[in-house]
């Protein structure tokens, strides 16, 4: 008897409760703060692009992404290992930023060309690295 009420009662919460709220309250704000806070980071580096100066804005930009770094739909499903490629447990983001920079890399200055560069040389962890690294952020 009591496991025919457990039953009842599972089937009788809606199976879409919080969906609306979730999207809404969450999801569409915390992607519209990721969205905005990228857009900074980017008119800021066309500015100046030091590190000093992008490290701000691209804690910023992080904090804003992990919020929703473990959300996957749609486009963000198979993109999201190119803006967080984590873990790196084979050190591949060091090993592609040097090769980038001791070939002077032109691919760096076309963003349409970028997006064929590896994983592990774009996103946030190799921008951590260019902006933190002592190995990579004294670049001019």
């Amino acid at each position: 008897m009591i496991r025919h009420l457990f039953l009842l009662a599972c089937f009788a919460t809606p199976l879409h409760a919080g969906v609306d709220e979730a999207v809404n309250d969450h999801l569409l704000p915390s992607l519209s703060g990721f969205t905005e806070t990228a857009e900074t980071l980017d008119d800021l580096a066309q500015v100046n692009c030091t590190a000093e100066a992008l490290q701000a804005p691209y804690n910023a930009a992080f904090d804003a992404w992990m919020r929703i770094a473990d959300i996957r739909l749609g486009p963000s499903e198979h993109g999201a290992l190119s803006i967080y490629f984590w873990p790196d447990k084979k050190g591949f983001t060091p090993k592609a930023l040097n090769q980038l920079i001791a070939a002077e890399s032109p691919i760096v200055d076309d963003p349409s060309a970028f997006t064929e560069v590896s994983i592990a040389g774009r996103g946030f962890f190799a921008l951590e690295r260019m902006l933190y690294d002592p190995e990579f952020n004294g670049y001019g």
